[in-house]
C-alpha cells in the first residue's frame, strides 16, 4: 500500500502603502514523504546519456519553499513569485502529470515543481470596473524555471528551462435576463523540460444567486 504525508504552512502579511495601494506578502512551505515504493518520472543518467524513465522511492521525500510579493489596488494586483523545490520531483497527485495538490503560485497550467528547479513567476489580475467596464476581468502570468544542476537533452538542444504564458479573459453579464452568465477565454503556452504544450478553452459560467 503506497503512503504519502504532505504537510503545508503559510503565512500572510498585508499593509496599506496609502489609501489606494496595498502590499502583501505570503510564505509557503511544502514538505511530502512516501513509503512502499512510491515513484514518478524523471531524467536520469546512464552510461553517460538521459532516459526518461519511472524512478521508484522506497522512502520518498520532497520540499518547496514559495514566496510571493503583490501590490494590491482596488481593481487588481501585480505580483512576483519563486518556488524552490528540493530533493526530488514534488509528488502532484496520484497519477503522473496531474497537476493538483501543489500549493504554490507557481501551480500554474503545468507545474514548475521538479527535482532541484528554481523557478519565479511575474503576473496581473486586473478587474476593468475601473474603467467602466464592468464584468470584464483579465487574468496574465508568465513563469520561467530552471535546473541548473541537471543536464537534460529536449528537443536537441542541450537546455534546461521551462517557460509558461498564460491567461483567463473573462465577461459576466451584469443585467438583463441573462445576468449571471459568463464566457471565458483560458490560454496557456507552456515549453517545458519533456515536452511542449500549447492551451486554448473556451468556457460558459453562470453564478447562481445565493437566496
Amino acid at each position: 500500500m503506497m503512503i504519502i504525508r504532505k504537510y503545508f504552512a503559510k503565512l500572510f502579511y498585508i499593509t496599506e502603502l496609502n489609501s489606494k495601494v496595498a502590499l502583501s506578502l505570503d510564505a509557503r512551505y511544502g514538505q511530502a514523504q512516501g513509503k512502499n515504493g512510491f515513484g514518478y518520472y524523471d531524467w536520469l543518467s546512464f552510461n553517460n546519456a538521459q532516459m526518461f524513465t519511472y524512478v521508484r522511492y522506497e522512502d520518498y521525500q520532497s520540499r518547496y519553499v514559495n514566496l510571493t510579493g503583490a501590490l494590491n489596488t482596488r481593481h487588481g494586483k501585480l505580483y512576483l513569485g519563486y518556488n524552490k523545490t528540493y530533493d526530488a520531483d514534488w509528488a502532484g497527485g496520484y497519477f503522473y502529470d496531474d497537476e493538483g495538490t501543489f500549493n504554490s503560485t507557481l501551480a500554474l497550467h503545468k507545474n514548475f515543481n521538479h527535482k532541484n528547479e528554481g523557478a519565479w513567476v511575474l503576473g496581473f489580475d486586473y478587474d476593468f470596473e475601473g474603467v467602466a467596464l464592468p464584468g470584464l476581468t483579465l487574468s496574465m502570468h508568465y513563469a520561467r524555471g530552471s535546473r541548473p544542476d541537471e543536464m537534460l537533452l529536449i528537443e536537441n538542444d542541450e537546455k534546461n528551462v521551462a517557460t509558461e504564458l498564460g491567461g483567463y479573459l473573462a465577461y459576466t453579464i451584469q443585467t438583463g435576463l441573462f445576468e449571471g452568465f459568463g464566457f471565458g477565454w483560458y490560454f496557456a503556452n507552456h515549453k517545458g523540460f519533456e515536452n511542449s504544450e500549447r492551451v486554448n478553452r473556451f468556457l460558459v459560467t453562470y453564478d447562481l444567486v445565493a437566496f
